[in-house]
């Protein structure tokens, strides 16, 4: 299919998880068009240097370790003041995603649904012995449904409906040791088995994040989705966090979908072991909210 250049997207996507088989394993980040991504990329490397650190990791400024160990006296454990002085960071940092016509989204898996649904050996057989697939591949077809969001969008508000549309997205994802290796294969397979969606879906990469801005602002933005996430579903008694605040409040935080216990017993019953998964039922969403893809 030809693909319309002035309707390019790219979507940056991190992983987000719970240690252990509780809480949640998020996947998300950012999505938007060439100019807004190049700027975000230029201030947040920019930002870093300004803090004196080498990269942004969102767990790793909250806890005031590994790149921000030196704004805490005792790393990993940082006192009231110096928590202060790590959250005003992690909100300066989320300012810029906010001054950027970009949007947030991700996917979130209740993890001890899943491992209690892989306790049964053809359920495993299935779902793999991690959520770390299950959820790249939910993220990846969310943003195929926004590019068909965005198609219907464009078709019904043209104002001469002559010219044929087609947005698309590529996808950078953060380099994994034990993934990235088979994560091509495992992009063209899900392309393959999900026909709809693949009209949408242009190429796949992966990069360190380390080395790679926006991808440190994807980081950013999926470890608020599983934060928040987890207080939306009551799994933390806390307050949702400050950045989510913000982004949800500056129009930044679009959709944010769940895979539970439900999900897992439907996908066992209709998947086949070995095979790529079929998603096209997400292609089907429909929300009466109004959101706006533009």
């Amino acid at each position: 299919m030809a693909f319309d250049y002035s309707y390019a997207f790219s979507s940056y996507l991190d992983e987000s998880f719970d240690m252990g088989s509780a809480g949640l394993f998020a996947v998300g980040g950012l999505i938007g068009q060439g100019p807004a991504l190049f700027e975000l990329d230029r201030k947040w490397e920019t930002l870093c240097k300004h803090y004196g650190i080498g990269y942004f990791k969102a767990s790793e400024c909250e806890r005031g370790k590994g790149a921000f160990k030196k704004y805490a006296k005792i790393a990993g454990s940082p006192t009231p003041e110096e928590k202060k002085v790590l959250n005003a960071i992690s909100e300066h940092f989320t300012q810029l995603i906010l001054a950027e016509q970009v949007v947030g989204h991700g996917v979130t898996v209740n993890q001890k649904d899943f491992f209690d649904a892989i306790k049964d050996p053809a359920a495993k057989a299935v779902l793999t012995d991690s959520p770390y697939r299950l959820a790249y591949d939910l993220a990846m077809i969310q943003c195929a449904w926004m590019m068909k969001t965005l198609q219907k969008d464009l078709s019904e508000t043209s104002r001469f409906g002559t010219r044929t549309k087609n947005p698309h997205v590529s996808f950078v994802c953060d380099e994994h040791e034990k993934h990235s290796p088979l994560a091509n294969v495992a992009y063209r397979e899900l392309k393959r088995s999900n026909p709809e969606a693949e009209r949408y879906m242009a190429s796949y990469s992966y990069a360190d994040e380390k080395k790679l801005p926006v991808l440190q602002a994807a980081d950013a933005i999926v470890y608020v989705v599983r934060r928040s996430s987890k207080v939306a579903k009551g799994l933390w008694a806390g307050d949702f966090p400050p950045e989510f605040k913000l982004l949800a409040q500056g129009h930044r935080m679009g959709l944010i979908q769940h895979a539970e216990k439900t999900n897992f017993e439907n996908m066992v019953k209709i998947q086949k072991p070995g095979q790529p998964y079929d998603l096209s039922d997400v292609m089907e969403h429909v929300f009466h909210e109004d959101i706006k893809f533009g």
